[in-house]
Order: structure tokens, then C-alpha cells, then sequence
């Protein structure tokens, strides 16, 4: 019978590992490749398969790893002796997440899959399994390098894997192609997986991907096993609205946590400050700093931006300078906001000079003799 290929459940999964696999001069990387249709942790790599296919249909945005873009999502649902790698539907990306110690790695390459949910109830396990089996054949083209070492594509078309009958239930929105929801029925997968035994220690790199009818997909993504956790950004303190006298120090400060290196920068009204690139935010505050401030704090897993904070600016201590000029006091000041005092001794009653403007000139035969400042 005729099956539509359904290629946007063909996912190409791009994930970083090293190989134990042989090499031109007899060199080996540091991952090992288990064989086709192996035993793995008491299951075969097929049953394997169905278990990964349920993982990934019952996941939906937010949160899944399917259309995490960072690699923050990558252990989401994940628990037992094989990790399951996630993918794209299509396109490029790069990803960098943790894979535990100790754990092998289900790597699909381009999969498939058919159920009763989608091709009717009343289809028999056999006509499943003929439909896996067609669209899987469809698959013309594999490619993957694991740590700088390619695997030719004769030997990744070795790796066909197809389950046995199993069942799944599909969440709405699901990022693998099945658009109804619900119980599968019966369900049989088919395509192309790597197996891979526990990894080394360390980071490890994979480029890889396959093709449909030639449209291939193919990413690029990074694991690290066995160091800390790839942890995206989080901020735990934000910065906070200020209010300081022009002329004194302004700071802004975040905190939060996330895997090194952290990155940061500050943004004044939109724009951003050059040289602003850590946690702190300290400057002298002058008459155009007032406005919004906040910051963007970054790793190589993810990107968080702070809540804003706005700057208020009081006038500073204005200054004062006297100049005779004959019998006349010439009185000049820096900050209009302040108004002139005036009062005949130094500990008189001091009142306001209406429509006093600096310069302001003050004859000595006239009854004022101290003046002041004072803030409006």
C-alpha cells in the first residue's frame, strides 16, 4: 500500500559525543558504538526505540526538549540506565546540555513511526508495521561525525533499528509529527539510532543528520559527562529603583547563578553602556542620568533579562561666589532650583529675595548683608 512520507517526524538529532570506532592509522576517539540490534541493559536497541518514541510523544511545549534551542530542556522526563536525545523537525541549531555518568545514549539519526491513532483502528499490526517499514525506506541519506571522526554512511545504514509492537500516548502540540492525541493503538517504529555505551569524561561533539528525498537536516550539538551541570542563567536579586544627589555614586547590582562563564550587559533607556559587562552597575550620576536601567545576564546555555530600575537624580549643593565690584556685592550660584536668602545678621530671620536670578547685585548701604541658599 501507499504511504505518505511523514517527513517532519523524521528527526535529525545533532548530539556531541566521542567514538571508539576505527579510524584511518588505527586511532580511536572515546566512544564506543554499540553494534546493531544489541542488548543493551537488558533490552534490544529496537525496544529501546519504542521506550523513546513514548518519551517523545508525550512532551509539548514550553519546557520539552524538542524545541529547546540551549540544551536547558535536554533531561526533561529522563531517568533509567539509557539517556534519550532529543532533536530538531528541521533546520540548524546547536545545543549544549549534561548527559550523567554511566548512561548510554540513544541517538536517533532519522526515525519513524506509524500507529493505529494515525492510519485508523482498523488497520492490523502487520499493516503497521508494513507502513514503518515503507516510509523508513525512504531514508537515502545518513551522516555523522562524533569528535572530529566521520562514520561512513554504509556503516550508518547498518543501524537500522525497527521496535516491536508498542503502544504510546501522544500529547497535543507533541514536536514528532503525530498529529492526533490520545492512545496509540498498536504503534511500530523504524529508522536509523546509534546506541552509544557510557562516555568518557568530558566534552564531546557531534555533527550529524540525514535526508528525505534530499532535504537533509543536520546540527551540531555539545555534551559534557561527568563535570558540573550546564545550567542556564538565573537571577535571583534584581536591580532596584534608585534615587541619589547628581554628583554622587549611582549602583545597580544583580545576582544570580548559572554555569561559568557568565556574561553581562547593562542598558541605559534602550541603548546599550559600553564597558558595563559585570554584575555591578557603579557611576557618578550627573542631569542626563536619570531613566531606566537593567541588564542581561547570559551563559552558553540560555540568556535572562533583569526587571527594569529607574534612576532619579536630585539637584547636587549648588556653589557660590562673591565678587566686589565697587561698593556693590555681585552674587553668582550654579543651581537656579535653589532660591536667595537674604537676612541683616548672620543668625537674623532670613527671607526669601522675590525674583532673585544669579548674578544678583546687592548695594552695602542697603539693609541685607548675609545671604544663603536655599532649595525650593
Amino acid at each position: 500500500m501507499n504511504i505518505e512520507l511523514k517527513s517532519n517526524i523524521l528527526p535529525a538529532i545533532l548530539v556531541a559525543l566521542a567514538l571508539y570506532w576505527g579510524i584511518a592509522g588505527g586511532a580511536q576517539a572515546a566512544v564506543v558504538v554499540e553494534p546493531p540490534g544489541a542488548i543493551v541493559a537488558g533490552k534490544t536497541i529496537g525496544e529501546w526505540t519504542a521506550a523513546w518514541w513514548r518519551w517523545a510523544a508525550a512532551l509539548a511545549p514550553p519546557g520539552d526538549p524538542f524545541t529547546d534551542t540551549t540544551g536547558q530542556f535536554a533531561g526533561v522526563n529522563q531517568s533509567g540506565p539509557v539517556f534519550f536525545l532529543a532533536g530538531s523537525p528541521g533546520g540548524t541549531g546547536s545545543r549544549r546540555f549534561q548527559v550523567p555518568t554511566n548512561t548510554y545514549v540513544l541517538l536517533p539519526l532519522r526515525v519513524g513511526e506509524w500507529s493505529q491513532l494515525e492510519l485508523g483502528f482498523d488497520k492490523t499490526a502487520a499493516e503497521i508495521r508494513q507502513a514503518a517499514q515503507q516510509q523508513a525506506n525512504q531514508i537515502d541519506s545518513l551522516h555523522a561525525t562524533l569528535d572530529g571522526a566521520n562514520i561512513s554512511q554504509a556503516i550508518l545504514f547498518t543501524h537500522r533499528e525497527v521496535s516491536p509492537d508498542f503502544n504510546f500516548v501522544a500529547a497535543a502540540n507533541n514536536q514528532v509529527g503525530i498529529s492526533a492525541t490520545g492512545d496509540s493503538g498498536i504503534a511500530v517504529a523504524d529508522g536509523y539510532f546509534l546506541m552509544l555505551s557510557p562516555l568518557t569524561p568530558g566534552d564531546h561533539v557531534l555533527t550529524y543528520g540525514g535526508g528525505v528525498s534530499g532535504i537533509p537536516i543536520s546540527e551540531t550539538d555539545t555534551i559534557g559527562v561527568g563535570g558540573p551541570p550546564m545550567t542556564p542563567p538565573t537571577i535571583t536579586r534584581q536591580p532596584t529603583n534608585q534615587t541619589v544627589v547628581a554628583g554622587q555614586i549611582a549602583t545597580f547590582a544583580i545576582s544570580g547563578f548559572g554555569s561559568a562563564p557568565l556574561s553581562y550587559q547593562w542598558y541605559f533607556n534602550g541603548v546599550a553602556l559600553t564597558n558595563a559587562n559585570a554584575d555591578t552597575l557603579a557611576f557618578t550620576a550627573a542631569p542626563g542620568s536619570p531613566g531606566y536601567y537593567w541588564v542581561t545576564m547570559s551563559n552558553l546555555y540560555g540568556g535572562l533579562t533583569s526587571s527594569l530600575a529607574f534612576l532619579t537624580v536630585l539637584p547636587g549643593p549648588p556653589t557660590i561666589t562673591a565678587q566686589w565690584l565697587g561698593d556693590t556685592l555681585i552674587l553668582n550660584w550654579t543651581n537656579p532650583a535653589f532660591a536667595l536668602q537674604a537676612a541683616p545678621e548672620v543668625m537674623g530671620a532670613y527671607t526669601n529675595i522675590p525674583g532673585a536670578t544669579s548674578p544678583f547685585t546687592n548695594a552695602t548701604s542697603g539693609t541685607q548683608k548675609f545671604f544663603r541658599l536655599i532649595g525650593n
